[in-house]
């Protein structure tokens, strides 16, 4: 059997419970958030349709795609570069400057994201401690593949309630 060690690799002889482990080689071990196989994962449930604008977008140009596109929040991208993230609370409270005010004047720069293999619990308990409305999904380059929001998981809990009220209909029949 093989077993995984915090620093190595290790062999061990399973005909010989007595025996030390034999060091086959090191491998760095990196620690990285993916989802047992029975999980759902940040993949199966965000959206990979994202609308994005640039740091000189104005506030108008925001609004009407936000509109347009039903989308509440918006990736900021400058020279292929994630540099911050606008969300319709954002845009709300920066109308009174102005519709030509750019959008780096108000967007928000700490940017919170995740990666598509991560467990959607995981991303769920974030948003929800942090008070997030959506986590930007990137991929091992640092570009946008996905969003995933709070309405992604309410769908999630939409279906599970009307599974739960199916079980129980067939439960009491």
């Amino acid at each position: 059997a093989v077993a995984l060690n915090e620093e190595r690799i290790m062999a061990m002889s399973t005909s010989t419970p007595a025996r030390k482990p034999v060091i086959t080689r090191k491998l760095p071990v990196t620690r990285k958030p993916t989802a047992p196989r029975s999980a759902i994962t940040v993949g199966q449930l965000m959206s990979t349709t994202v609308h994005s604008v640039k740091p000189g977008d104005t506030l108008a140009y925001a609004h009407s795609l936000m509109r347009m596109s039903g989308f509440r929040h918006l990736p900021v991208i400058e020279d292929d570069k994630l540099v911050g993230v606008l969300s319709d609370r954002d845009v709300l409270l920066a109308w009174t400057s102005g519709q030509e005010t750019p959008v780096r004047s108000f967007m928000t720069k700490r940017i919170e994201w995740t990666r598509a293999d991560a467990p959607a619990r995981e991303a769920a308990v974030r948003m929800i401690q942090g008070k997030f409305g959506s986590l930007l999904v990137l991929d091992e380059a640092g570009k946008v593949v996905g969003i995933i929001t709070d309405n992604d998981f309410l769908q999630v809990a939409q279906r599970a309630l009307a599974l739960q009220e199916a079980i129980m209909e067939d439960a009491g029949s």
